[in-house]
């Protein structure tokens, strides 16, 4: 649960350097709270559903408490509820699948929120990121495979993080 929450801050930081690097115009509005841009706005602005299908029910929800936490709260297994912190395979497993695309959006988008950047003077560097970025879009691809049942999601997500 403490993971979907640190996940759910750095997906809504970089939902808001895509939304805000396209849109630069509407950032002070945003920031003084003369005109706010709801987050429904953004991710629907680069994957349309996403908001509601997944931010809104599995993201926000859990982190708020609603009926979602019971995921990682319930172990229906042992009729019992789940007090504190204790691993969980199966969850721990689900937030690093979660993170897998939002790293490689970064990656991905690293040259538009810094288009002044001088990676490419370091060769070592240029190397890592390249490696890194190919690691994660063949992890993206291997998470589909196999688990078919979530294509849509990954869908979605990649949506969110390729930058055109």
């Amino acid at each position: 649960m403490e993971a979907q929450v640190l996940y759910r801050h750095v997906l809504e930081a970089f939902i808001q350097m895509r939304y805000f690097h396209k849109y630069p115009t509407k950032l002070i509005d945003h920031i003084t709270g003369s005109k706010r841009i709801n987050f429904s706005v953004m991710f629907n602005e680069f994957s349309p559903g996403f908001y509601k299908l997944y931010y809104r029910k599995h993201i926000s929800e859990a982190v708020h408490g609603l009926a979602i936490k019971d995921f990682y709260r319930v172990d229906r297994l042992n009729n019992r509820t789940i007090m504190g912190l204790e691993f969980n395979v199966d969850v721990a497993s689900s937030i690093i699948n979660q993170f897998i695309p939002l790293l490689f959006g970064f990656l991905n988008g690293f040259t538009f929120f810094f288009p002044q950047n001088n990676l490419s003077l370091n060769q070592e560097v240029t190397n890592n990121f390249t490696y890194s970025q190919e690691w994660l879009e063949y992890a993206m691809e291997s998470h589909k495979i196999a688990n078919p049942n979530s294509l849509i999601w990954s869908n979605h997500m990649k949506e969110l993080v390729t930058f055109i």
